[in-house]
Protein backbone atom coordinates (compact mmCIF):
# COMPACT_ATOMS: atom_id res chain seq x y z
CA UNK A 1 0.00 0.00 0.00
CA UNK A 2 2.77 2.31 0.79
CA UNK A 3 4.59 1.33 -2.42
CA UNK A 4 1.63 2.70 -4.54
CA UNK A 5 1.05 6.02 -2.29
CA UNK A 6 5.04 6.34 -3.04
CA UNK A 7 4.77 5.96 -7.19
CA UNK A 8 1.56 8.04 -7.32
CA UNK A 9 3.93 10.97 -5.33
CA UNK A 10 6.61 10.13 -8.49
CA UNK A 11 4.30 10.21 -10.86
CA UNK A 12 2.88 13.77 -9.88
CA UNK A 13 6.51 15.36 -8.91
CA UNK A 14 7.31 14.05 -12.71
CA UNK A 15 4.38 15.49 -14.25
CA UNK A 16 5.05 18.92 -12.33
CA UNK A 17 8.74 18.67 -13.59
CA UNK A 18 7.14 18.53 -17.12
CA UNK A 19 5.07 20.80 -16.75
CA UNK A 20 7.58 23.13 -15.59
CA UNK A 21 9.79 22.28 -18.16
CA UNK A 22 7.48 23.20 -21.22
CA UNK A 23 6.00 26.30 -19.30
CA UNK A 24 9.57 27.80 -19.07
CA UNK A 25 10.22 26.72 -22.92
CA UNK A 26 6.96 28.25 -24.42
CA UNK A 27 7.77 31.82 -22.09
CA UNK A 28 11.61 31.65 -23.32
CA UNK A 29 10.04 31.30 -26.95
CA UNK A 30 8.16 33.86 -26.73
CA UNK A 31 10.38 36.18 -25.16
CA UNK A 32 12.51 35.70 -28.02
CA UNK A 33 10.34 36.63 -30.77
CA UNK A 34 9.05 39.87 -29.43
CA UNK A 35 13.15 41.00 -29.00
CA UNK A 36 13.14 40.28 -32.90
Amino acid sequence: MEDEVLGNKVYEFLWYFIGFALFREIVFETENRSKN
